[in-house]
């Protein structure tokens, strides 16, 4: 009796333990933002961040498409996304690299909200898989 209530403690303690575990991964910057985040302003603009510090994304505005890959680093102290990208497409011929930090949040809702240095906020939805 007592190895079966040992057994049932060490089994309910295990599953707190890996639901708690996996809460704090969800929860730490590097690991919410992996995935492909929509402009909530700008329909056809993503950004599609990876595992590995790389990312990329699309805006379609009008009948323009332009395309960018890059590189990103989180900064969980300061709170701030730091992109570095060059763009692509039919109407930018010359590739040239492009730097940009904002502060992030991620939403119980859902969202990353970016503000950059002028209080200009971008708010993104992450797309389903």
């Amino acid at each position: 009796m007592k190895k079966a209530i040992l057994a049932i403690i060490l089994v309910v303690a295990l599953g707190c333990g890996i639901f708690i575990g996996f809460s704090v991964y969800q929860k730490d910057p590097k690991n919410a933002i992996i995935g492909t985040w929509n402009n909530d302003e700008v329909e056809g603009l993503y950004y599609e961040f990876n595992k590995d510090g790389t990312m990329s994304g699309k805006a379609e505005v009008l009948s323009a498409t332009a395309g960018f890959d890059g590189t990103y680093t989180i900064d969980k102290e300061a709170k701030t996304l730091s992109i570095t990208y060059q763009i692509t497409g039919s109407l930018i011929p010359i590739k040239t690299d492009y730097n940009l930090t904002r502060t992030f949040e991620f939403t119980k809702e859902g969202k990353l909200i970016l503000t950059d240095e002028d209080g200009n906020v971008s708010t993104f939805t992450k797309a389903e898989k």
